[in-house]
């Protein structure tokens, strides 16, 4: 699944429901259901901000991180890795670092991309610095 993070929390919740009302019941796909509720804990507590939640979301992650690696161990991608060194951070300055609204700013751009024939790239820089300079004007 390729998409934002803020999707990707959206997108999480939906499957739970379906892992939830399917999968659970039916006892089936028993250990990557398992994965896939430490995935759940560790982005609740994330999505709660709080330094209350940090710890409780680094020990999701490594117990997340462990069931991943034993059900897909040739996925093992920096990604998991730079998670658990953000909810270190998190830990030790008290402060929640995350991506969200950078990547709030950059979905106008990509979806310009999309409709884009020509030099999309510039295109969809050219839209944004116009918006950003319309933003200042105003």
């Amino acid at each position: 699944m390729k998409c934002f993070a803020s999707e990707t929390l959206t997108a999480t919740v939906v499957i739970g429901f379906f892992v939830d009302m399917v999968l659970v019941p039916a006892h089936l796909l028993v250990a990557a259901v398992l994965c896939f509720k430490h995935l759940e804990e560790m982005l609740f507590h994330i999505r709660a901000a709080t330094i209350d939640h940090a710890q409780p979301a680094l020990e999701a992650c490594r117990k997340h991180h462990e069931a991943f690696m034993n059900l897909y161990p040739q996925c093992a991608k920096p990604k998991l890795h730079y998670l658990w060194h953000s909810l270190l951070s998190w830990i030790a300055l008290g402060v929640q670092i995350n991506c969200m609204g950078a990547e709030a700013e950059h979905k106008a751009p990509k979806r310009i991309m999309h409709f884009s024939y020509k030099n999309c790239y510039g295109t969809a820089m050219a839209y944004y610095l116009r918006s950003c300079l319309q933003g200042l004007q105003d």
